[in-house]
This record gives C-alpha cells, structure tokens and sequence, in this order.
C-alpha cells in the first residue's frame, strides 16, 4: 500500500495492492503475443512462397507445358497455406485479447485519486488484505468498508427532510444558505456580509415522499470554504422559497402569540399607552416577518417586555423605539 499525502490531486497514485501475480500474468500473456506475432510471420512467408509456386504452375499451364496434377497440388498448398495464415491471425487476436485483460487486472491494483479532494478516511495498511466491495448501501458501512474515502472539499451537498406540506414550497434553483447554526445566517443576511455561510442553490426535489421517514427529500449544493461546515456535520440551511418587493415587516421578537398559538399579536406604542393588535403574518424570514394585516408603516412597536404588558398599559421608552419598516422580504 502506498501512503498518500492528506490533499489529493486528481490522477493522483492513492494506494497499490500486491500486483506480483498480475505482473506474471501480464508477462506470460506479452510473451504469447510475440509468439503468436512470430507464428503469423512464418505463415504469411508460407504463403508468398505457396502463392509464388501457384502462379508459376498457372502460367505453364497456360502455356501448355504443365500438367494438371503439378497445378492442383500448387493450388493445394497455396489455399492451405493461407488457412494457416488465417488461424495464426485469428489465435493472435483472441490472445491479445487475453493480454489486454491481463493488462486491465493489472491497473486495477493502482487506486488513483478521481478529483481533487481530501483524504477522509484510509482502511489501508502495508499487509491489509482488501475484500472488495461492500454490497451494503450505507453510508456507515460504505465508509468502515471503502479502502479510501475521498471528499470534495470545494463543495457540499446537504440533504434535508422536509415535511410533505411544505415540499410544494421548494424548487429548484433557489438560492440557499448554510452555516452551523440560524444566528450565523441570520447575521449573514442582516449584515450583507456572506463570508461566514457557504451560498449555494436547491439541486433537487424528490417528487415522492420517502417510505422511511415520510418526508420529501430537498437536496443543495452549495460552495465549500475552509473551516465553515466539515463534511458529515449537521448543519442549519436557509431557503428563499418566495420575495416580495415590498413588504411591511416586523422584528421577530416584537411578536407574541396566545397561548394556543391561534393568534399572533404586537404591542402599538404610538403613545404612551400601549395598544394590542393582532396581526397576519405573511412571508418569514431569518429575523422579521412580513405583516400582511394590523400595522402601517412607522407604527411604533414594543420589542422588549412585553409578557409584563396588558392592553391600555402605561410605557415610556427607555431604548431604542423600533418602527414597523416597508422592505424587501424574502
């Protein structure tokens, strides 16, 4: 077994199985060849030599000086002699053919790297004996049983399980984020700055709801940075599934819900005394929602403490007074 470096490049020598038998077979299978070459060769001046008489006893026969017999057994050794030629042709290939296999059996002992990557795993020692491939379809057993696992580090695919109800929302092409967890991402989208996340797009919806788990299976491919997520992590994707270009949108943390979850509502602090609307919400983002009804833009809304608050309470501002604010909103 050859030891890699921990990078592989693409085409690069990974690992060498014990190839002395292939080496031997190799060996035998060149040297029928020239075997076979060097019979083809005492075949074809066989039959320049049989051709030769032929055409020396036609011609004395056309010109009457050659008996019938002396012809026939030229043409006789001619036609045997360019069957020989024939089958030594014939033998020469099938045994190239057995040599090119030869040849095959014995690249298939070189395990070279596919595309450039890292080296993940290595069940491969100098001695190991190598059983082949595993049947099983795991991604577990594939790995414990896979002589070496290579990952494409440039880019990810992350796999989610999305609830049938929701599939309808997802196609592909949409844009998408990933990171480690929501915060990062939610930070990403307030703050513009996306070298925190790994940005990519939805490759594929399944159109049938897995038996196992009873969920549609969305799958992203996104564009890998070192350091951002690790291969085999879970990790937190954000979807644009819809926009609007312009939406009245709310701080998440300014919405309350009853305790059923029925209803959703804010607290107007136009004044100093509090008012409680209920709202409809609309499209979700990372940190705001979109209010389709109860609130116009500017309308001053409590953020903080609200669990403390009945509807008519007195407030005075002590901090920042957030504003209901018209945006775009994914």
């Amino acid at each position: 077994v050859v030891g890699p470096q921990p990078g592989s490049r693409f085409g690069q020598l990974i690992a060498r199985l014990d190839r002395r038998d292939n080496n031997a077979r190799v060996a035998h299978a060149d040297a029928e060849v020239s075997a076979a070459l060097r019979r083809i060769e005492a075949a074809e001046a066989a039959v320049a030599q049989a051709n030769s008489e032929f055409e020396r006893q036609r011609q004395l026969q056309e010109q009457g000086v050659s008996v019938a017999v002396e012809f026939e057994a030229a043409e006789g050794q001619f036609r045997a002699a360019s069957a020989q030629l024939r089958e030594a042709e014939a033998s020469a290939r099938s045994i190239s053919a057995q040599a090119q296999e030869a040849k095959l059996g014995l690249e298939r002992t070189s395990l070279f790297a596919p595309f450039d990557g890292v080296i993940s795993v290595m069940n491969l020692r100098e001695g190991d004996y190598s059983p082949g491939p595993n049947p099983d379809s795991r991604d577990t057993a594939r790995e414990a049983n896979s002589a070496v696992v290579i990952i494409d580090d440039s880019e990810f695919e992350v796999t989610l399980q999305i609830p049938p109800y929701e599939a309808p929302l997802f196609e592909e092409g949409q844009r998408a984020l990933v990171a480690s967890s929501s915060f990062e991402i939610a930070e990403a989208v307030r703050s513009g700055d996306t070298t925190t996340v790994l940005e990519g797009s939805v490759w594929s919806v399944s159109p049938s709801i897995s038996l196992q788990n009873r969920a549609v299976t969305v799958k992203l491919r996104v564009s890998g940075e070192d350091g951002i997520v690790f291969d085999g992590s879970y990790v937190t994707a954000w979807i644009a599934t819809a926009s609007s270009d312009s939406a009245l949108v709310a701080p998440y943390k300014a919405l309350s819900t009853t305790g059923l979850a029925s209803s959703t509502y804010v607290y107007n602090a136009d004044t100093n005394t509090v008012e409680r609307r209920e709202v409809t919400l609309g499209l979700l983002g990372l940190d705001s929602a979109e209010i389709k009804v109860g609130l116009r833009p500017g309308d001053e809304i409590v953020i903080e403490g609200q669990h403390l608050l009945r509807n008519g309470s007195k407030v005075e501002p002590i901090t920042e007074i957030v504003a209901a604010s018209e945006r775009t909103q994914p």
